[in-house]
C-alpha cells in the first residue's frame, strides 16, 4: 500500500528501509574523467587502469561500462583509441545508439581537457566500486541472517571471507617496472653494504639452509617436502622458533605464523618446548620423563 506524507514525493514507499532508496555510491563525473583521458592518452591511461584493477563492472553507468569494455577490447587487439575509433567500434558492436551515441562520446572527449588526471579519477572510481561492494556483502550477509535454520558460525565464516576476498582483491598485482628496478637495486646494494656470505633474507637458524637459500625471502614460497615421519613438522617448526626468537642473522626476533590442518596449537607448542629443553616428546606424552630430567 502506497502512503504520501508531508516532504515525501508520491509513490514514495514508508516500508521500504532508507538503504534501499538510496543510490549506490558512484562518481559520473569521475567515470566520464576515466574515459575522456583513455581518449586523449589511451596507451598511458588504460596501463594506469589496468595497474589500478579497473574492469567494466567498475563504471556503475551500463553505457560507461559498454564504452570501457570496448576499450579494453580494442587494446587487447592491438587497435588504436582515440574518438573516431572507439565510435566505429561501437557502431560495428551494435552498441553506439545504446551508449548515448557519436554525439555522447564526442561530449565526454570534449568535458576532458587533458588526462593528467588520470590517476585521480581512476582512484575515485576504483573507491566507488569498492563501496559498492562491501555494500553488497554486507546486504548478503544480512539476507542470511534472517534466513531460517542458517547456523551462525557458519554464517559467520563465509562473511569473514566475503569481506576478506575483498581486501585481496584489491592488491594490486602490477608492480611499475622503474620499481622494480630500484627494489632489485637495493637488494644488490644490501649485499655489497653487508660484505660476502650475507643473507638477503631472514636467517633460518641453519647454516647450511642459509648458504643454499641465502635466507627466507619476501614473496617467495619454500616447500618443505619428504615422506611421512621423516622430521619436516619438527624442522619447520625449529626455523619458526629461531626467527621468532631472533637466534640467527641479526639476532632480531621477528613475529612469525604458523598455520597447521592437521597437528593442533597444543601439539605444536608441545613440539617447540621439547625442542627447547632437549626432552623427547614421546617419552614426555608417555609419562616417563619426571620432574628432576625435565
Amino acid at each position: 500500500m502506497l502512503r504520501r506524507s508531508a516532504g515525501r514525493p508520491a509513490g514514495f514507499r514508508e516500508d521500504l528501509p532508507e538503504s534501499a532508496l538510496r543510490t549506490p555510491p558512484h562518481s559520473a563525473e569521475a567515470e566520464l574523467g576515466v574515459l575522456g583521458s583513455v581518449l586523449l592518452d589511451s596507451a598511458r591511461v588504460l596501463d594506469l587502469c589496468i595497474e589500478g584493477q579497473l574492469s567494466p563492472d567498475s563504471f556503475f553507468a551500463p553505457s560507461n561500462r559498454e564504452i570501457f569494455a570496448v576499450m579494453l577490447r580494442m587494446q587487447a587487439e592491438g587497435q588504436p583509441i582515440d574518438l573516431l575509433t572507439v565510435t566505429e567500434a561501437l557502431r560495428s558492436a551494435g552498441a553506439l545508439e545504446s551508449v548515448g551515441g557519436a554525439a555522447h562520446l564526442e561530449r565526454i572527449h570534449d568535458a576532458t581537457p587533458t588526462a593528467a588526471h588520470a590517476p585521480f579519477y581512476i582512484d575515485l572510481v576504483r573507491q566507488k566500486q569498492l563501496l559498492r561492494t562491501i555494500i553488497a556483502t554486507a546486504t548478503e550477509a544480512q539476507a542470511k541472517c534472517y534466513a531460517e535454520h542458517r547456523n551462525a558460525d557458519l554464517i559467520l565464516g563465509e562473511t569473514e571471507q566475503a569481506f576478506l576476498s575483498i581486501s585481496e582483491r584489491q592488491k594490486s598485482s602490477v608492480v611499475p617496472w622503474p620499481s622494480a628496478i630500484k627494489q632489485t637495486i637495493a637488494r644488490i646494494e644490501h649485499g655489497f653494504d653487508h660484505g660476502p656470505g650475507s643473507l638477503s633474507g631472514i636467517s633460518t637458524g641453519f647454516r647450511n639452509l642459509d648458504r643454499r637459500m641465502y635466507g627466507l625471502r619476501p614473496a617467495e614460497m619454500i616447500v618443505l617436502a619428504a615422506r611421512p615421519s621423516m622430521g619436516k613438522t619438527s624442522l619447520a617448526m625449529n626455523i619458526c622458533e629461531h626467527v621468532a626468537l631472533g637466534l640467527g642473522g641479526d639476532r632480531k626476533p621477528k613475529p612469525v605464523g604458523i598455520f597447521s590442518c592437521e597437528m593442533s596449537q597444543e601439539a605444536l607448542a608441545m613440539r617447540m618446548l621439547c625442542a627447547r629443553a632437549r626432552i623427547s616428546s614421546q617419552a614426555l606424552n608417555q609419562g616417563f620423563v619426571n620432574q628432576a630430567e625435565a
